[in-house]
């Protein structure tokens, strides 16, 4: 089946504000202003029998870059091919000619559109595509970022209110104010609600350390990139002088990371996310090495529209690695580009059923959404 059309538009949505069911401005150590909108690129993929799989992920750089890619690099490799070759496709984004694009995060919204359109020809929802799913729910963590004490509070009751059993959220900025703020977040949480924070790096080793002697009585599931990317001996350094358990994010999105963070067991847990690694393909193969090591697996959020998390919760529900929450700020999008958003119950989402991904796409909401 050929490949006969690739279109990309990218969308931009907003995101509710704190107190009124939202999490805008989020706030981070590396985003002291905030965000307040989600922002995608969404990929259209159509075949010559008609059938159209859906991709998406963060843009590159900008909306313009990403669209002069596309049509300059990617478009002209995939019209004519067939969607069943996928390695051979996606091989064909990895010239050796060209190193300054030469990534595997490069083409995962492509990568993903052919999932999706190759579980729509088989008649399978993707999660069957990848040995079928052990998991017909998928519990989230519900992420909001860096806040005052009222509003920590106040996330924390939302939190318990809503059915969740995990949150995370943001620190970096400041050791002192972190670990009050840890304190806020331990007291409200009351012990039956799973924390984690990510501080993006932004610690050096000694203040991650200091952070790490402080909040280990307060028993965090994880504690997320406390210290620079390919810094093996600080994690390891962090791992065996703490008790709180130490996860990497970005360190996952360099390739051989998790395989050398593993080998060294200076990690016990890692976040993963479709964008960075490549596609589902290669979060898969990351996941296989997680299962083998015993090393618990959490899918990032990265502002996903429900393309990308129908994908994460196709994944999730088949590869048994991804035993903690998924991150999530889709409950606080204030719309989406599904003709039926997904919905969320008791800190859970069901996954989709139907082939592909399993979701359908409005392109009015597309329409509406769009970046010009």
């Amino acid at each position: 089946m050929k490949i006969t059309d690739l279109e990309v538009v990218t969308v931009s949505i907003p995101v509710k504000p704190l107190g009124q069911g939202g999490i805008a401005p989020y706030r981070g150590s590396r985003d002291p202003m905030g965000t307040s909108k989600a922002v995608s690129s969404l990929f259209k993929l159509t075949t010559e029998d008609g059938l159209v799989g859906w991709g998406e992920m963060s843009p590159i750089i900008s909306p313009k870059v990403t669209m002069a890619l596309v049509e300059d690099f990617l478009r002209p490799r995939l019209i004519g091919k067939d969607i069943f070759r996928q390695r051979e496709i996606i091989a064909s984004f990895a010239p050796i000619y060209s190193p300054h694009i030469n990534t595997a995060a490069f083409a995962s919204g492509v990568e993903m559109a052919l999932w999706d359109v190759t579980g729509k020809a088989l008649g399978r929802p993707v999660s069957d595509l990848f040995g079928g799913r052990m998991r017909e729910r998928i519990a989230l963590a519900y992420c909001f970022g860096i806040t005052d004490e009222a509003e920590t509070r106040d996330q924390v009751a939302e939190v318990r209110r809503l059915g969740y059993r995990a949150l995370k959220t943001k620190g970096g900025a400041s050791v002192r104010d972190d670990i009050e703020r840890a304190f806020w977040l331990a007291d409200a949480a009351r012990g039956d609600i799973a924390i984690r924070v990510d501080m993006n790096q932004s610690y050096s080793a000694p203040d991650a350390l200091a952070y790490l002697a402080a909040v280990d009585a307060y028993q965090f599931q994880y504690i997320e990139q406390p210290i620079a990317s390919n810094n093996f001996e600080g994690l390891r350094s962090l791992k065996y002088r703490g008790r709180t358990p130490i996860a990497i994010n970005e360190d996952a999105y360099v390739p051989q990371n998790i395989l050398r963070a593993v080998n060294e067991g200076c990690i016990d847990a890692a976040v993963l996310d479709l964008d960075h690694a490549g596609g589902l393909m290669e979060v898969a193969k990351l996941a296989a090495l997680a299962d083998e090591a015993r090393l618990p697996l959490s899918q990032h959020c990265g502002w996903d529209m429900g393309i990308k998390v129908a994908a994460i919760l196709q994944l999730s529900a088949a590869l048994p690695a991804f035993s903690y929450e998924m991150d999530s700020t889709y409950f606080a999008h204030a719309g989406d580009i599904l003709a039926e958003p997904i919905a969320i119950t008791g800190g859970h989402m069901d996954v989709p059923t139907g082939p592909g991904l399993g979701v359908v796409v409005d392109e009015d909401k597309i329409r509406h959404y769009r970046i010009a």
